[in-house]
């Protein structure tokens, strides 16, 4: 499937979510890497059908329903990574930083919409980032290696992500660039940015 592009100026990650029985696409475009836009935002877009095995067929380009525009409530930010939280229905944005990478919590309902500051990773150019299907693991990945936080039910990210975090398997690729969870959480899956990237798995710990 084809996503209709126009207006967007850097999609740097995507996410997946449920609204009710609809599972919607999340485009963020976020990408700011001179720091000036005065907001970004997060496309929406229906999930489509899955195609049958072997078709190949191109249907229409897919459409946004919504955009969700933000700003940040320290001023602008580059960043990269886009991660749902299924207990809430949260946004977490990870602030690509050349140190310590920060962690926003956006809440879409918000009006106006504006990203809270949370936490800072001890990382730093966070690229790509995941929460797993049960909402209590946080994957966040750059181009040298991937790391897990865990929190209770319940529990805070801004708490959780005051501990140290578990190292993930991890295979970069020539220039790592995003991590998902599968769909039973007990995987990662991480893929490169270029040409012909290759799609690792990793168990777990």
């Amino acid at each position: 499937w084809k996503i209709d592009a126009s207006g967007i100026t850097d999609v740097e990650d995507i996410a997946v979510r449920t609204t009710g029985d609809a599972e919607e696409i999340l485009l963020a475009d976020i990408g700011d890497n001179k720091g000036k836009r005065p907001s970004v935002r997060i496309l929406v877009v229906p999930a489509p059908v899955p195609r049958p095995p072997g078709d190949t067929l191109e249907g229409p380009a897919l459409k946004p329903s919504a955009v969700l525009e933000f700003t940040y409530e320290d001023g602008p930010r580059d960043a990269e990574s886009l991660a749902v939280d299924p207990a809430t229905g949260h946004l977490l944005v990870i602030a690509k930083e050349k140190k310590t990478c920060v962690v926003y919590r956006l809440d879409p309902a918000g009006s106006p919409a504006v990203a809270r500051l949370i936490a800072r990773l001890p990382l730093d150019k966070a690229s790509g980032a995941d929460i797993s299907p049960d909402g209590l693991r946080l994957a966040v990945a750059n181009g040298k290696g991937a790391w897990m936080w865990t929190r209770t039910a319940g529990e805070d990210w801004a708490a959780a992500l005051a501990r140290d975090p578990v190292v993930l398997p991890y295979e970069p690729g020539p220039n790592g660039e995003s991590i998902a969870w599968s769909a039973d959480g007990r995987q990662t899956f991480t893929l490169s940015e270029g040409e012909n990237p290759v799609l690792h798995r990793g168990e777990t710990p």
